[in-house]
């Protein structure tokens, strides 16, 4: 029998990245000339990372000393990270809070709309995470699963090649590419500014 998984509430934020890495390789780091200039940034989900500077992040974290139940934090396959998404309310409604997104309700590319013809906001960049979490809640408090960063899986797109799977859809994405079911690849080796993860816990 499985011993389940925790999934993070959150995706990793800029402040916990460099927590364990010593360094922040975020575009939106408050710093650069866009849109983040200016602001605040720790509360951020980490981006510009791949898939294998990801693996980096949690060699590191299972090498701390840490008390309570022995297990291993790694990257999400797919299926849990879907299975997590949709918080148990099965799969008929594109995304858990229902069937409409046009960035009220997560970050997303609002003025494209998916279930409605209203347009919503446009951010350009992504989002303090957790900021979603009282217009769209989650049925377990996960935060951000629609949108702001797309988030590395562990498992291939395929067996015979080596991309990685990514979920969730990115604040640039129009919002029917954030649907729970949408799947994406890149190759591990690849980064972006709107590429980001959030951990899984496995008890042994």
């Amino acid at each position: 029998m499985s011993k389940g998984f925790w999934l993070g509430k959150y995706e990793v934020t800029q402040a916990e990245w460099r927590a364990v890495m010593g360094a922040n390789p975020s575009y939106y780091n408050g710093k650069k000339d866009n849109n983040a200039m200016g602001m605040d940034t720790w509360r951020f989900p980490v981006e510009t990372v791949s898939w294998n500077n990801c693996q980096e992040f949690l060699k590191k974290t299972n090498a701390r000393p840490r008390s309570g139940i022995k297990g291993k934090f790694k990257l999400p396959h797919e299926d849990e990270w879907e299975y997590a998404c949709r918080g148990g309310l099965g799969n008929e409604r594109p995304f858990y809070f229902g069937s409409e997104l046009n960035g009220t309700q997560a970050n997303c590319a609002g003025i494209f709309p998916y279930g409605t013809t209203t347009k919503g906001v446009y951010k350009q960049r992504p989002e303090t995470v957790g900021s979603y979490a009282v217009k769209a809640r989650h049925p377990w408090s996960l935060c951000d699963m629609h949108g702001n960063v797309c988030e590395w899986c562990d498992n291939k797109h395929k067996q015979s090649e080596d991309k990685r799977v990514m979920r969730g859809g990115f604040w640039q994405f129009h919002a029917r590419l954030c649907r729970a079911a949408a799947r994406y690849s890149f190759a591990p080796d690849t980064s972006g500014s709107d590429y980001g993860f959030r951990v899984c816990f496995r008890p042994d």
